[in-house]
């Protein structure tokens, strides 16, 4: 996840102060260059030390265990300009308390749906193929020569929740030839080479 310049949430001139309050990635790291950055990834543990650590801050960063509610925002004492999500969802933090407050929330929806989607599949192949019980099987000392599976060609996928994850699963599943039909409200509009063909749940 990267962010915008802060200059873009009307913070420029001088040097700002970013406090990364959970693990981040080194990467996140190095594209905070240039920003006086306050690395304290256990905060979430110390609540009364994460207050302390956000006075006078312009930026926070989270993932999922710090609570960013109207407390924690006024805090920072007016200082804090935007609040930075490393996750697809905002469930941690109090979107409506921070615009209240004219900072900005900024999150990654789509960082790690191809991730979801990949774990989806082998899930799916594994099931297919028999492989936990193949697995189970070998490590007793036995090879089943009558195992066999089911191929997921010409099968029907049906996506619950049709967001990243789900599109990133079922253009996977397509490739494997896979029919998918979806239910999300409302269904997002969809490249027309997916073909996704959206269901109503009785």
């Amino acid at each position: 996840m990267s962010f915008p310049p802060f200059s873009r949430y009307g913070m420029p001139g001088r040097r700002q102060r970013v406090l990364v309050a959970e693990q981040a990635p080194p990467e996140l790291l190095d594209g905070l260059q240039g920003l006086e950055v306050i690395y304290e990834p256990d905060l979430a543990e110390r609540p009364a030390a994460l207050r302390e650590a956000l006075a006078g801050c312009s930026g926070l960063v989270v993932r999922n265990r710090v609570r960013v509610d109207e407390d924690l925002l006024d805090a920072a004492g007016g200082s804090l300009r935007v609040v930075g999500r490393l996750g697809t969802g905002l469930d941690n933090v109090d979107v409506a308390a921070a615009q209240r407050r004219g900072i900005h929330v900024v999150y990654a929806p789509w960082a790690n749906s191809a991730s979801v989607a990949e774990h989806a599949l082998a899930l799916m192949l594994a099931l297919a193929r028999r492989l936990p019980a193949l697995d189970a099987a070998c490590r007793g000392g036995a090879w089943r020569r009558d195992a066999s599976g089911i191929e997921l060609r010409g099968l029907t996928l049906g996506i619950l929740g049709y967001g990243a994850a789900g599109r990133h699963l079922a253009a996977a599943a397509r490739a494997l030839g896979m029919r998918v039909i979806t239910h999300h409200p409302p269904p997002p509009p969809d490249p027309p080479d997916l073909a996704a063909a959206p269901v109503d749940r009785p």
